[in-house]
């Protein structure tokens, strides 16, 4: 009956706004980790690997706190400075704005708040301040900025491989910017602010192109420059790959010197002005700067920022690529200033910083959440990817608390020897696959480019003890993740594979209570699959009952970062499952990055059910599920935002959709009954045999369930 209401009301042009029962993940750091007698303070922050880091007062209260953008997953993540100890927050992430390969604070206006800087296709793009104590808020002020060029006005030409300076060179109160040219030249532009000599205030962001070869220099290879080098506007060698400029004041003489890093070297280069502030020269470069420990990084990212809360500006340096041959454990090496901030003496202190004080394993984690130790709660495995020569391998997490107050403590980095065999891209689920009521350990994995999966038999009654293993053949490839549950209800459980490219396969177990057996039944149940699309692929798996009817719940997770629930799913349709729901995150779905995966269960004694979650960056996110009521709106046509265009209308069965936005189709017919389901990716033509003539009404919804209605008539 409801159904048909909201058809009628559709027809008479209402928006009808409806209530139904979701959940939501609200992120928490309430469970202690401890690492070699060491709590760590942000345990759950997630992990980081490419990164670039900058400082401003979020909190408002006079000392700057951090931000460390993460250039893979274009994550946000704020520390506030407590006591010279940097502490993650999650008070800040939805209060700022999308960022684009780097985040970088200035207060170009000299108003007392920084602005932030980030990247835009082949520019520049910045969000003023605008934040009124104790509200933190920013606000698009140029996009893209635009410089004076031989008398037009034009966009910067910056790369968005590289990470310009921001810096007030010529010492007038206005800050300039240094920058390798996107297009051609292997030198500096210079782009300087003349808003102060043309209004008497630096508030414009008014540029002009001064010089196109600054410091007479030219780059050659990572530690080898050309000096006393004069550009012409018509002849520049080519800039090769990304650059990193960092310009500061060493020596206290007034004029800047460089630190550049670029992108296919490990090392960068140290160069001193020798020359003024209106004629900088350069005439050396130093590969080894700082003297001692300086950093070996893929493409290092030189900061000069105050990340302690002492007011003295230390020296970081973050890794600008993530590929397989870095060190992601390691990848932000922070240098202390002990000098002064007119004459800086950087002191190497860790190659981890921040990293250290949260669970960061490199990259690719699967949290799994099993009693190892027969003490009847919960401990942690974390699987990991290979990275740096070093094979992948599994983290045991003793529980060393209890049922209500769980800690864990790292015992074991190398679980079951795991490094030994040489493995890369692991994955780890539990199941009891030979009928002896005790859970066994499945890992799958990557050997030599081949995919396989072993089957840790666990011989013990309470906890777990392996000594013997078995190879399951699935005849598969390119899993992301596994789970084992009898979908048939014939006592055996079954696989689900979760695919790299999207996919949810299938398996049935054909084999015997003690001894399984895989064969592929369906390769996309329930209709999961691949759109051809990179923002669906990675889907991981997990099973609970979230929303206590006694039946259990598929809940599933992709690299769009969205988190789907698929109620009493043994109950749906197998094609096609007819019911989804979207799990919220309270932080936003989109932060969260890629690879992610997920484990449910409760774990303090509150019956309330926590959520671990995996990730691309080798860290893990802590959340707790609760219910919330959450509203949609169904709309008009007319609403141009979410507009999805059917075509042609009326129709003899083949329809056309097409949506700027990734959405679900669904079909109702006139008596309220759902009568067809897909999901789409901008465009998609269907051939609707099943639909008799007559008029239905066609309901599409976006990712972030904005809904719309509209009617289609098939003659």
């Amino acid at each position: 009956m409801k159904k048909l209401i909201l058809f009628f009301t559709f027809f008479l042009g209402f928006i009808l706004i409806a209530n139904s029962q979701g959940f939501e993940l609200q992120q928490i750091n309430t469970i202690p980790v401890i690492v070699k007698n060491d709590t760590l303070k942000n345990a759950w922050a997630g992990g980081i690997n490419s990164s670039t880091i900058s400082t401003c007062d979020f909190d408002q209260d006079g000392t700057n706190d951090i931000l460390l953008f993460d250039r893979d997953n274009n994550r946000n993540l704020v520390f506030l400075i407590e006591s010279g100890m940097p502490l993650f927050t999650l008070n800040y992430q939805s209060k700022l704005p999308n960022l684009s390969r780097y985040g970088i604070f200035y207060d170009f206006d000299k108003d007392g708040k920084k602005d932030l800087f980030t990247s835009v296709i082949n520019g520049i793009k910045v969000f003023k301040n605008t934040s009124v104590f104790p509200d933190l808020s920013f606000n698009v002020f140029k996009e893209p900025m635009l410089t004076n060029y031989f008398g037009d006005f034009v966009n910067m030409d910056v790369s968005i491989l590289d990470v310009p300076a921001f810096v007030d060179v010529d010492n007038d109160g206005d800050m300039d910017i240094l920058h390798f040219r996107s297009s051609q030249g292997a030198s500096i532009d210079l782009e300087r602010n003349i808003s102060t000599e043309t209004y008497s205030k630096p508030d414009s962001l008014l540029f002009k192109n001064l010089d196109n070869c600054w410091g007479g220099l030219m780059e050659q290879n990572c530690n080898a420059y050309n000096f006393g080098f004069a550009c012409k506007n018509n002849f520049r060698l080519e800039h090769s790959g990304g650059g990193a400029i960092l310009a500061f004041d060493s020596d206290n003489d007034l004029d800047k010197d460089l630190i550049l890093g670029k992108e296919d070297c490990n090392n960068f280069n140290f160069l001193q002005n020798n020359g003024t502030i209106v004629k900088p020269v350069f005439t050396k470069s130093s590969s080894t700067y700082p003297a001692i420990n300086s950093p070996s990084i893929s493409y290092p990212l030189p900061f000069n920022e105050d990340v302690n809360g002492d007011n003295l500006k230390d020296l970081i340096v973050t890794m600008g690529n993530a590929n397989d041959t870095s060190d992601f454990k390691n990848s932000i090496w922070f240098y202390k200033n002990t000098g002064s901030n007119d004459v800086p003496n950087f002191t190497y202190q860790s190659n981890n910083f921040l990293q250290n004080t949260m669970i960061d394993l490199g990259r690719n984690t699967v949290p799994l959440l099993i009693d190892l130790d027969g003490d009847s709660d919960l401990d942690l495995l974390i699987s990991n990817s290979a990275s740096k020569g070093k094979p992948a391998t599994i983290y045991k997490f003793l529980n060393s608390g209890n049922l209500t107050n769980p800690v864990y403590s790292l015992s074991d980095s190398n679980f079951l020897q795991q490094q030994t065999r040489n493995l890369d891209d692991i994955s780890i689920t539990v199941s009891d696959l030979n009928n002896d009521k005790n859970q066994d350990l499945i890992v799958s994995s990557e050997k030599n480019g081949s995919f396989q999966i072993d089957w840790f038999i666990n011989s013990s009654t309470s906890g777990f003890t392996s000594s013997e293993t078995k190879q399951l053949d699935t005849k598969s490839s390119s899993p992301s993740n596994l789970l084992f549950i009898d979908i048939d209800g014939n006592g055996l459980n079954d696989l689900l594979m979760g695919s790299k490219n999207g996919d949810l396969k299938y398996f049935s177990n054909v084999g015997t209570a003690n001894l399984p057996g895989f064969k592929l039944i369906d390769s996309t149940y329930g209709g999961i699959k691949s759109n051809n699309s990179s923002t669906n692929g990675n889907l991981n798996l997990a099973i609970a009952d979230i929303d206590n009817d006694s039946n259990e719940d598929l809940i599933t997770v992709n690299d769009s970062g969205f988190v789907y629930c698929y109620p009493s799913f043994k109950n749906q349709n197998p094609k096609y499952f007819t019911n989804k729901n979207i799990i919220k995150v309270n932080t936003d779905n989109t932060s969260l990055g890629k690879r992610l995966s997920l484990v449910i269960a409760e774990l303090n004694g509150d019956n309330i059910s926590e959520v671990i979650m995996g990730n691309q960056n080798g860290g893990l996110f802590l959340f707790q599920l609760s219910a919330i009521t959450t509203s949609f709106r169904y709309e008009n046509q007319n609403n141009e935002i979410y507009k999805t265009k059917i075509f042609p209308n009326p129709s003899l069965r083949s329809i056309t959709v097409e949506n700027q936005k990734n959405i679900t189709l669904t079909i109702i017919d006139y008596s309220g009954l759902e009568v067809f389901k897909n999901e789409i990716f901008n465009k998609k033509e269907y051939t609707l045999d099943i639909l008799k003539p007559g008029i239905y009404l066609v309901i599409t919804e976006t990712e972030d369930q904005k809904r719309q209605c509209q009617k289609l008539a098939i003659k």
